[in-house]
């Protein structure tokens, strides 16, 4: 009776064993970069021109209660009629890509500027249409799995503004 019950024992921690490396392996081949402690880039500090959407990033950990997204100007256009908008955006449903973070907006003789806005999963959300924009300083707290930047550039007299900048996202 005890060699059945030691086999038994070896024959659960395999199994055990076998498991818990295909626990293992499921949980790390997500697609796309994780963005870790270190944050991502949703914009690689550039120059833009017109206006354009960021490709998509990374996926967020299982455990994030929230991000901390940063939008940092380096230069902006010279008109004070241009303006510039950058949204973030992410997807909850799978399809549609929502503003969660819409930074104040940006004109063009501002100079350089920083803007820090958080993020967190456990703050309330108002109902809204998914086709409905974020003003100016504005925030949604949803917190999708993907994420990815969009701007907006109006040139106002058509001297070709340009906005040099760069987007970031750290998991909290």
């Amino acid at each position: 009776m005890t060699d059945k019950i030691i086999r038994w024992a070896v024959a659960l921690v395999i199994l055990a064993g076998i498991g818990l490396l295909v626990a293992s392996a499921s949980t790390t081949s997500q697609p796309g970069p994780q963005v870790g402690e270190d944050g991502e880039s949703l914009h690689a500090s550039g120059a833009e021109t017109v206006t354009g959407t960021g490709s998509l990033t990374g996926i967020l950990p299982g455990n994030t209660n929230g991000v901390v997204l940063t939008l940092d100007v380096t230069a902006a256009a010279t008109a004070a009629g241009d303006t510039f908008d950058v949204y973030v955006q992410t997807k909850v449903d799978g399809t549609n890509w929502l503003d969660v973070c819409h930074f104040t907006q940006v004109v063009g003789n501002g100079g350089a500027k920083r803007y820090i806005d958080k993020i967190t999963a456990s703050a309330g959300v108002t109902t809204f249409e998914t086709g409905t924009g974020l003003g100016a300083a504005a925030q949604r707290d949803l917190m999708g799995a993907l994420w990815r930047c969009r701007w907006v550039i109006v040139d106002a007299d058509t001297d070709d503004a340009s906005f040099t900048f760069s987007v970031f996202v750290q998991a909290m």
